[in-house]
């Protein structure tokens, strides 16, 4: 049986210091676990990267990998730099390493790059996530629009040397209760984020089980590599469950598959688990998300099958962990959205950072979805404004309603205000960065994992102009909405400018941007000749491929050009492929730009720049710095 994993969450956990509490799945950046040597104790260390793949680090910043016999020790890099290799030092959280080896090592990116892609093809995950259609409705969205309800299923389990301190009871009010976990969280429970984001169109609520105990303890499970014990571990679970004649026959289902191979599977499966997993490096009950096949996939329950799941642990606390990252997962198995953040390592940008649940979202007070998932859901009213002559747009913020300018079918701008508030007012933005007007830049072509595409399906144009999401300065600040007495206005010739994919300028004109307030207000128009104060003609200026170049300047350092604003990627790797740089990773304006050759080491590099369908490589050397 293959597991497939299906979606990293994104949410950046809190981990205290030593009690490692309920951890879903996630992206690292340096979090902090506790896992065990063969012996039973246990290395408290830091984790970069996702359920894919991961670098491991000890407190004090050296690289640590497991050995043949499951020691975690220190690590040194292969002579190609492609792998970690055990120096026989075990690791035991107290002791530095010893002398001659560096902090921080890691492989080459494309050889990590070239790992993850090629774990998510062979598990099968990048034909899993693609977004539905929207319902078909009139519009405006009106009080009698059907509700959509789904009903999850909500798996607890435990193990004979590891109960839970979290109840069934606890975990239902998680799910389900309506008002709050026990009356007293704000973000309220799961049932209560997605039929808020959903102005009422979504119902989702979970069949909550008793605590499945299994016949064998969690290190039975949490061990091995390539989640080798996850299909016997969700085997014994569904088993069980079935045995004790656990009602689950209410459950959302969906068909899968055709003729003989016809069948009926839930729709969402949640599996938390008691305890903490202590395996590491995307092993063992690492928290992930998947789809079954082989023996899971052919327990019944009920009549049902089951496929799409994630797995996750409740720590050893008493409290349920918050709502973030759960949401998050289910907007993969119950909508089909995709993830927004980078899946490279390191990554190549923060994607949409803390302005969308499917990026980076708060545990406790997840953020709303972004206007063009929820569009893509049915849930809000989009006013195009396309062809629009020149007027005064307006809405409430944080409300089910966006503006549209559409290039085509595939690109285009989505416009929605938003006003950060407390938690007590509204909690689905009491986490996001700051106020005011959102511009999302769409392409359905992209993608936001990796740079496969040469850019993202979604990102927010920053009003402050500065691409810190793409430069991994933030994940999101004050400056990037737009309004009055910040930046007011987007068009071709504004900084940010209004670009396309390829290269061409957009007709956008928005200005008069108000203040950020409980609603907001915005003139727009497409520029034309009947809008004699646009800066510039109407007509799209068209890429002149000749006007594009990249060379290196005598200095030792790179220039680049460009013949309009646009998406740039700049990228050097060593004569082996291995990526060393990431020089440039966003969007620039026409003319000629210098960076600074930033690679490490001496040696011959292959730099790549890439623009729209403008792709160029050139070969430069590398001196040894005085």
């Amino acid at each position: 049986m293959r597991i497939r994993p299906l979606f990293p969450l994104t949410l950046l956990i809190l981990l205290f210091p030593v009690l490692i509490p309920g951890a879903f799945a996630a992206p690292h950046d340096g979090d902090r676990f506790e896992l065990s040597q063969p012996d039973g104790s246990l290395v408290p260390v830091r984790v970069f990267g996702d359920e894919f793949y991961q670098d491991v680090e000890s407190l004090d910043g050296f690289t640590l990998i497991r050995d043949s016999g499951g020691w975690i020790c220190y690590a040194e890099l292969s002579a190609d730099g492609s792998e970690y290799v055990s120096t026989g030092v075990r690791c035991t959280g107290g002791v530095r390493a010893g002398a001659g080896l560096r902090k921080g090592l890691r492989t080459g990116g494309a050889s990590v790059l070239r790992k993850h892609r090629g774990n998510r093809d062979v598990l099968g995950y990048d034909g899993l996530v693609s977004p539905r259609p929207a319902p078909q409705r009139s519009r405006p969205l009106s009080k009698s629009a059907a509700v959509r309800r789904v009903v999850g299923l909500t798996l607890l389990v435990e193990f004979p040397d590891q109960r839970s301190n979290i109840t069934r009871a606890d975990m239902d009010d998680f799910c389900n209760r309506e008002g709050g976990v026990n009356g007293a969280n704000q973000a309220g429970s799961v049932r209560d984020y997605y039929y808020g984001v959903s102005n009422g169109l979504l119902e989702y609520v979970n069949i909550v089980t008793p605590f499945i105990r299994l016949d064998s303890n969690l290190a039975y499970y949490d061990r091995g590599s390539d989640y080798q014990y996850v299909p016997q571990f969700l085997t014994h679970a569904l088993n069980r469950l079935k045995a004790g004649g656990f009602d689950i026959s209410g459950v959302t289902t969906e068909t899968v598959g055709a003729g003989s191979n016809r069948r009926e599977v839930v729709l969402a499966l949640n599996v938390l688990y008691a305890g903490s997993p202590r395996q590491g490096w995307a092993n063992g009950l690492w928290p992930h998300s998947g789809t079954m096949s082989g023996t899971p996939g052919t327990v019944t329950v009920d009549g049902v099958r089951f496929s799409k799941y994630q797995l996750s642990n409740l720590g050893t606390g008493s409290s349920p962990p918050g709502i973030g990252t759960f949401v998050h997962e289910n907007g993969h198995m119950v909508m089909g959205w995709p993830d927004l953040y980078s899946y490279e390592s390191p990554a190549h940008s923060n994607g949409v950072g803390k302005w969308c649940v499917m990026n980076s979202n708060d545990a406790a007070n997840p953020q709303q979805p972004n206007a063009y998932l929820r569009d893509l859901a049915g849930w809000i009213d989009v006013t195009a404004i396309t062809d629009a002559s020149s007027g005064i747009f307006g809405m409430p913020s944080n409300a089910p309603q966006a503006f549209k300018y559409a290039r085509n079918a595939r690109e285009g701008y989505y416009i929605e205000a938003r006003r950060r508030a407390s938690a007590a007012v509204d909690s689905r933005n009491a986490a996001i960065p700051g106020s005011g007007l959102l511009i999302w830049h769409v392409h359905t072509d992209g993608k936001n994992t990796d740079r496969s595409k040469g850019f993202p399906l979604l990102s927010l144009v920053q009003a402050d102009g500065r691409g810190d999401l793409e430069r991994k300065t933030n994940s999101g600040d004050a400056g990037d909405p737009f309004r009055a007495r910040h930046n007011n206005a987007f068009n071709r010739a504004t900084v940010p400018a209004a670009a396309y994919r390829d290269g061409s300028l957009s007709n956008i004109d928005i200005s008069e941007i108000s203040d950020s307030g409980a609603s907001m207000t915005f003139r727009a128009g497409a520029l034309s000749a009947e809008n004699p104060s646009s800066p510039t003609p109407a007509a799209v200026v068209p890429v002149n491929r000749l006007s594009y170049g990249i060379k290196a300047s005598a200095s030792g350092n790179i220039t680049f050009t460009l013949p309009a604003p646009g998406y740039v990627s700049v990228t050097a790797c060593d004569v082996r492929g291995r990526q060393s740089a990431v020089l440039v990773d966003g969007m620039r304006n026409s003319g000629t730009h210098n960076i600074k050759a930033d690679m490490m080491g001496q040696g011959i590099y292959m730099v790549r720049m890439k623009s729209g369908e403008y792709s160029k490589e050139i070969k430069i050397r590398r001196f040894k710095q005085p």
